[in-house]
């Protein structure tokens, strides 16, 4: 997934978490009725948003990682010609 789409996903999970509470709240129903029909909803989108968390985090890790190896490639490459001259002589 691109950055932006995983923005998008976060923000997504966000929202409904958000909503599930909200409507956690507003329910006329007894506290316990409500906290049984809501409280799986929640746990497991609490869980996803966690999971995006170290998802995002991977691939963060991995971009970074992408681009060091990257910065090291235009090094040699930087290097190799000078060092294939210097063998030459």
């Amino acid at each position: 997934l691109t950055e932006q789409h995983q923005r998008a996903a976060m923000e997504v999970v966000r929202q409904m978490l958000s909503q599930l509470k909200d409507k956690q709240m507003n329910i006329d129903l007894p506290q316990r009725t409500t906290s049984e029909v809501c409280n799986p909803a929640i746990v497991q989108l609490e869980e996803l948003h966690e999971m995006l968390n170290v998802f995002v985090g991977g691939v963060e890790t991995l971009t970074n990682d992408g681009q060091r190896l990257v910065n090291e490639l235009l090094q040699i490459q930087t290097v190799l010609p000078t060092l294939t001259e210097d063998l030459s002589k």
